[in-house]
């Protein structure tokens, strides 16, 4: 094999391996290209997801508020009920006696 020849082949092999190199380049390029497109989609999970966290916390409140205007409004029943009970239970012990 001459020195000519044995040139050639080295550069086919530098071309093949430049070739090889320039597809990592772009398969690398793909690669960042998907992982800048899950980093921003992931933003916006993050993004509704405290979205979400606030909006329970919203309604945990709500609940525990709600709760205690049910006790109010009941102890209010209770005590009216008392109010009115407690004269005619009066007048039955009175009565049978």
């Amino acid at each position: 094999m001459s020195a000519e020849e044995r040139f050639d082949r080295i550069d086919n092999e530098i071309t093949a391996v430049n070739r090889k190199l320039h597809d990592i380049g772009d398969r690398v390029a793909s690669i960042e290209s998907g992982q800048s497109n899950i980093d921003r989609r992931l933003t916006k999970v993050e993004v509704t997801q405290e979205a979400m966290r606030d909006d329970i916390k919203a309604l945990a409140e709500g609940h525990a508020a709600t709760q205690a205007a049910i006790v109010r409004s009941t102890d209010r029943v209770i005590a009216y009920i008392d109010e009115r009970i407690s004269p005619i239970e009066q007048a039955v012990r009175h009565l049978s006696r």
